[in-house]
């Protein structure tokens, strides 16, 4: 996929995560060789230009498995900011994926706007729902985690 962009190369962005930080290869943006360790949970590390960056790697994750970037100025930095929290949001501790991933990870986007992420861990269902809401720039959620226990929360995000 990165040879086919104009800007092909170890430093090319592939993506961006929903939490803002960018995606690339499976290299360092200067060509270096990611090695054993480089990456956290997530498949991610710190970066000096955007605070954080996800990679891809050749072996399994392969992509993206959780977010865990903090960003501590969000509209300084060139990426769309991620949505701040207001009630219970606020309230709510960072998640921790479970060791050796979850199933069945599926996102989907209908037609109205609903989005849909969904996955299994251990035989039990979790999601994250969201849609655009009627106040500008806001999105209305619904979550049930494997770090809540499974508890389900709603609430509005905004931008």
């Amino acid at each position: 996929m990165i040879a086919q962009m104009p800007n092909a190369g170890p430093d090319a962005i592939i993506g961006w995560a929903f939490d803002g930080f960018p995606l690339y290869g499976d290299v360092n943006p200067d060509g270096t060789t990611i090695t054993d360790g480089d990456l956290d949970l997530c498949n991610g590390q710190p970066d000096d230009v955007f605070g954080y960056r996800y990679h891809t790697s050749e072996g399994p994750p392969y992509i993206i498995q959780c977010l865990m970037g903090e960003t501590a100025a969000p509209r300084d930095l060139p990426r769309v900011p991620p949505l701040e929290a207001s009630g219970w949001f606020n309230t709510m501790e960072p998640g921790v994926p479970p060791r050796g991933g979850v199933q069945n990870l599926v996102f989907t986007q209908t037609p109205s706007g609903l989005r849909s992420m969904t996955y299994s861990f251990d035989g039990d269902d979790f999601y994250m729902n969201y849609t655009p809401s009627e106040t500008a720039n806001c999105y209305d959620f619904e979550t049930r985690r494997i770090t809540d226990g499974g508890d389900t929360y709603t609430g509005e995000l905004c931008r």
